[in-house]
């Protein structure tokens, strides 16, 4: 991470939001590309293969929104990772709620909707006990 330790503090502040939403917006399509390239040519199309994507690409795309907004900003790096697990969670809240609200057309079935909420959950999870752990680390020093 030298690279981020040579941009203003001030200016990683500003970027630390959009450059999570450039993770998700990366993430999620990258890794269901390398999946439609690997697995289903070995397994085929499937009603498994589907939620297999569902599953990795989604726990993928929260971990990287909520690691590289993390790292991205100079300090309290802890802090900004239960800032961003919480938005992300008011995301995938708002989406369900779009899911009650408009269910008769929409296009994604009850069970991607819940399968995008424990992946979030559980990676948001995830990424909070890293950078507490980190943070421990850090004031133990």
């Amino acid at each position: 991470m030298k690279y981020l330790d040579k941009m203003p503090d001030w200016l990683r502040w500003i970027l630390f939001l959009p450059s999570s939403f450039l993770a998700l917006l990366i993430i999620y399509p990258t890794v269901t590309i390398i999946n439609d390239f690997t697995i289903s040519m070995v397994i085929g199309e499937s009603f498994f293969y589907k939620i297999w994507i569902l599953i990795v690409a989604n726990f993928a795309s929260a971990i990287g929104f909520i690691y590289v907004g993390s790292i991205m900003v100079p300090k309290n790096n802890f802090t900004v990772s239960i800032f961003l697990s919480i938005l992300y969670s008011f995301l995938m809240g708002a989406s369900f709620i779009l899911r009650l609200m408009f269910g008769v057309g929409a296009s994604i079935s009850w069970l991607e909707m819940v399968i995008i909420i424990a992946t979030g959950i559980l990676a948001a999870v995830i990424m909070i006990r890293y950078f507490h752990d980190t943070y421990i680390n850090i004031e133990e020093m």
